[in-house]
């Protein structure tokens, strides 16, 4: 007899929820920046970050002093299916306007230019433009799938 109690509150408890609207899952929260450090493939290491700032960033900052991206030329980005982006270089937003310094060892990229959606299951590799030369950065599946997620999202403004 308890048990078919119990079970019957279960089963109105579940009801109301149903009906009363009450959220099973936390509510949406702004989007915090996400943040890797990854090596490219002459073992520099490089601090990734992905936020939303007037539309969506991707930051690349260089941890070994002698090495700095060019602060002028875009980042390219390729997949595995031998398909490219072209993301615009927006590092002068890294200093208030009207400085003309910008962190040597810092660059940022807009993240608008990632269209068509990336394929979530495909690596990618970037290749960032340096003073000297060229790095070459592959993210893994961590980094694809929050790029892939944030290529869908629309951008708070």
């Amino acid at each position: 007899m308890i048990m078919r109690i119990s079970a019957h509150c279960w089963v109105g408890l579940l009801l109301a929820f149903v009906l009363i609207g009450v959220p099973w899952s936390a509510p949406a929260q702004a989007a915090a920046p996400s943040q890797w450090t990854l090596a490219d493939t002459s073992n520099t290491t490089w601090r990734l970050a992905v936020f939303e700032r007037d539309g969506w960033r991707l930051r690349l900052t260089s941890l070994n002093p002698s090495v700095s991206p060019d602060h002028t030329r875009p980042l390219l980005v390729t997949d595995g299916l031998h398909q490219h982006w072209t993301l615009d270089n927006c590092s002068k937003e890294l200093v208030p306007e009207g400085q003309e310094v910008l962190p040597r060892q810092s660059a940022q990229f807009d993240l608008a230019e990632l269209k068509p959606v990336p394929e979530a299951f495909l690596p990618l590799q970037l290749t960032l433009p340096l003073e000297q030369g060229f790095a070459q950065i592959l993210l893994g599946a961590e980094q694809v799938t929050r790029l892939h997620q944030i290529s869908l999202e629309p951008v708070a403004r």
